[in-house]
């Protein structure tokens, strides 16, 4: 689930079973076009502010969309689903290119949001539970969290 650390930033993805990317690297590698170039380098460069400066929450769309959030990519229409952690930590899912319809209208936006709030879900649980928790590591550039535990999840079953 570890995607990056970058001192005392860290940035998680996850794969899903079947598919040979983790969710973030399929939205990068779908929305990797000249079309989306802008858009594209406006998302790098608010992880880049996230992992210098720490977490801006109105990097996110005003108002949120439940427990996930969704980074803009400046005035573009594309959003990467997110969960903020903490200051310093960060899951980043899969996104979209939303027009003006609403979430629930758009397909692709739906099942990229509600997969990360599934997510979400399972992630509180487990805390709540203590099969994950969040640790406090040191190396020589500085201190950051990490997450532990048990990393398997299924959805959809019963």
């Amino acid at each position: 689930m570890l995607y990056q650390r970058i001192k005392k930033f860290t940035l998680y993805s996850f794969h899903r079973a079947g598919h040979p990317e983790c969710e973030f690297d399929d939205f990068l590698s779908r929305f990797d076009t000249a079309e989306h170039a802008d858009n594209i380098n406006s998302i790098a460069a608010a992880l880049r502010e996230f992992a210098q400066r720490g977490i801006d929450k109105r990097r996110f769309r005003p108002g949120g969309e439940g427990p996930v959030d969704a980074l803009l990519a400046g005035p573009g229409q594309l959003r990467l689903y997110v969960i903020p952690c903490s200051r310093n930590a960060l899951i980043v899912g899969n996104g979209c290119f939303k027009d003006e319809r609403r979430l629930q209208e758009v397909p692709e936006c739906r099942n990229a949001w509600e997969l990360m709030v599934a997510l979400d879900k399972e992630l509180r649980d487990r805390m709540q539970d203590k099969s994950i928790r969040w640790q406090v590591r040191a190396d020589r550039q500085a201190d950051y969290l990490e997450l532990t535990g048990d990393m398997h999840f299924e959805f959809g079953r019963s």
